[in-house]
């Protein structure tokens, strides 16, 4: 699967990323400077075995490079265990990109009022995963979806526009009403910083 990556021999650790944190990567150069940035298709949470093989791929490259790798995904394939039990693999703690960016207290409480979270890069391609990935089609959806939330969460973790015309186009897709939520990306900077510093002192 296609990646965008910043190639960079000499760094001691390769960050393997969902594009899902594309927008929040340039906030941690600061704290992940000595690091190649790999960004992978978020489209592989849906095909979990393409998402194990490059995943497993690219740890492969790095460890035999004698880098460090740190993984920014959540409980996205049931073998995650597995990858970071690896010697020099470690993971941002948080069982999905949600709770990562807002916190577990947080996530858990709009979970269980029946949130359903939406980021920018899912948004944009909203049609397309819920239609061609999900086969969800407009009836079917909105059927399953009704029942299963009661509103829909946008997270704006960069300041940038709402994009209100495709919250809207979903909101009537799913028949649930839209809010934004702008949240803060310290904690996880502060996870990522931890993480990035326990990897480079590892012996």
């Amino acid at each position: 699967m296609p990646a965008k990556t910043a190639e960079n021999n000499k760094t001691q650790c390769v960050c393997i990323t969902c594009s899902i944190f594309e927008n929040v990567i340039p906030k941690l150069a600061s704290v992940v400077e000595d690091c190649d940035v790999q960004i992978l298709d978020s489209m592989l949470h849906i095909r979990v075995d393409e998402l194990e093989e490059e995943l497993n791929a690219r740890i492969d490259r790095a460890l035999d490079e004698g880098r460090r790798v740190l993984l920014l995904y959540g409980d996205c394939h049931p073998n995650m265990s597995k990858m970071t039990s690896r010697p020099g693999v470690d993971r941002v703690p948080g069982v999905n990109c949600i709770e990562m960016l807002m916190g577990r207290k947080a996530y858990s409480r709009q979970l269980a009022e029946g949130a359903f979270f939406l980021l920018p890069g899912w948004v944009d391609r909203w049609q397309e995963i819920f239609e061609n990935e999900l086969g969800l089609k407009h009836e079917a959806a909105r059927g399953i979806l009704t029942e299963m939330i009661s509103k829909l969460i946008y997270l704006n973790s960069n300041g940038m526009p709402v994009p209100e015309e495709k919250l809207n186009e979903i909101s009537e897709y799913v028949n649930a009403p839209w809010e934004v939520r702008s949240i803060s990306c310290d904690r996880f900077q502060e996870s990522c910083q931890q993480k990035f510093v326990e990897l480079t002192n590892r012996q």
